[in-house]
């Protein structure tokens, strides 16, 4: 009995950049359940809000592929305000090198970019979609990703210990005489 794929799951996470672009971190699992195949997938009228300004209308960003576990790569989003449409919401669509079909395992690791987009033209918030290509978290924060407690710990005892290296080495320490 052959397993059954996994339902595809995206998460994007854009921040600031300090030079005023937008830092993408992106992580995907899973297949899609479309029978269709294509190499766009597009997720219409976000759930959330409107998170792209309107000047953001079928706007198209690409940056270097993010690879899938079966091979096919992610190079763009499309942003599509949909502007002062009565009713409308704003659509995201993942672009990527080749077809894609239910049968492609689109898994990848964690990726981050470096997007051509002015993050002015974004509003934080969360945003979400489940559609047959899958479900899409798309989270815009006001401020960079902070680092976990953990890191900072660790950065502060990796200092401590070059800190008492330096001091041996320096003479703080007994020489080999034991004096």
């Amino acid at each position: 009995m052959a397993a059954t794929a996994h339902a595809a799951s995206f998460n994007l996470t854009l921040t600031p950049h300090f030079d005023g672009r937008t830092r993408m971190a992106f992580t995907a699992v899973g297949s899609t359940e479309g029978l269709g195949a294509g190499s766009d997938l597009t997720w219409a009228n976000l759930i959330g809000g409107d998170p792209f300004d309107d000047a953001l209308q079928f706007f198209r960003v690409d940056f270097d592929p993010i690879q899938t576990f079966s091979g096919i790569s992610l190079i763009g989003l499309t942003l599509d305000s949909d502007g002062d449409i009565p009713g409308g919401q704003d659509d995201l669509t993942l672009r990527f090198d080749g077809l894609v079909s239910s049968d492609d395992n689109l898994t990848t690791g964690e990726a981050i970019r470096l997007l051509d987009l002015d993050f002015a033209l974004l509003t934080p918030g969360e945003y979400t979609r489940v559609t047959s290509a899958g479900e899409l978290s798309l989270s815009i924060l006001a401020s960079p990703v902070p680092l976990p407690a953990s890191a900072h710990l660790l950065l502060g005892g990796l200092a401590l210990v070059a800190g008492a290296v330096r001091h041996r080495r320096v003479g703080g320490g007994t020489d080999r005489t034991g004096r």
